[in-house]
Order: C-alpha cells, then structure tokens, then sequence
C-alpha cells in the first residue's frame, strides 16, 4: 500500500490529452488549489507535453490551451487524476497513454478519474477486481 507523504506538498498530476472536458480538468483542480501552493502542487500532464486543447462540448478541441508537461518528466505524484471528455474516445486506444496510466499505479498512492476519465482507467486495467461507478 502506498502511502502520502504529509510532510510536504500533495504532488497532484492530472493526465490530459485533446478533447479533455475543461469542467472535468478544472474542478477538482479548483478545490486542491485552496490547499495554497505551500501544500499542493499541480502538474499538468501529457503524452507529449505542450499544448493540449479543451474542447467546448461535443464540436471539438477549439477550447482554452492547456501547457503540460511530457509524461516522460512526471515527477512522484500522490495523485493522479484522469478527467473525461470527448477525446477518452481517441485516447481509448492509445497505448501510450495507457501504459502510463499502468506504470503510475504502481508508485502513485491515490488514482482518480472524472466520468469517461473512467473508461480509460478501465481500459488500462486499473478498475479490474473492484467497485467502480461512473455517471
């Protein structure tokens, strides 16, 4: 079982791709960023890094640009949150980031997703053996 170091600041990622649901993304992002910087850190994270763009309801990825980080450069994280979104439909299918979403469960104590955020963790194996609801 892995454990959250309490003596320093949370270290949250969130895993983006094309399409994410800005509401998604930036909700919970909003109540962890009340902790204050001395006690959260946010990395924004994605397969290649650069800019990943929102989409704007179902007419695509037009929305506000997102600047992330690589996965490659993901630094220890306590928690790890996957967001939803018309682009889990594309992401669905990319190893890449489903090796990621793997290779993060084994050292990052707490996984999250928000709606289709959860088919991804489904399809990378995170959910199997247990009990999960999604809208």
């Amino acid at each position: 079982m892995h454990t959250i170091d309490t003596s320093k600041p949370l270290s949250v990622g969130v895993a983006l791709y094309d399409n994410v649901e800005m509401l998604d993304t930036f909700g919970p992002l909003e109540m962890l960023s009340m902790l204050g910087a001395e006690r959260c850190e946010i990395h924004m994270l994605s397969e290649h890094g650069g800019l990943i763009a929102c989409a704007m309801g179902a007419s695509g990825a037009f929305g506000p640009k997102i600047d992330s980080k690589p996965f490659a450069a993901t630094p220890s994280l306590d928690l790890l949150l996957v967001p939803g979104g018309f682009g889990t439909f594309v992401e669905i299918d990319n190893s890449a980031f489903l090796d990621f979403l793997k290779e993060r469960d084994a050292d990052t104590p707490i996984i999250a997703s928000v709606c289709t955020g959860s088919a991804l963790l489904a399809k990378a194996g995170l959910l199997d053996g247990l009990a999960a609801t999604s809208n």
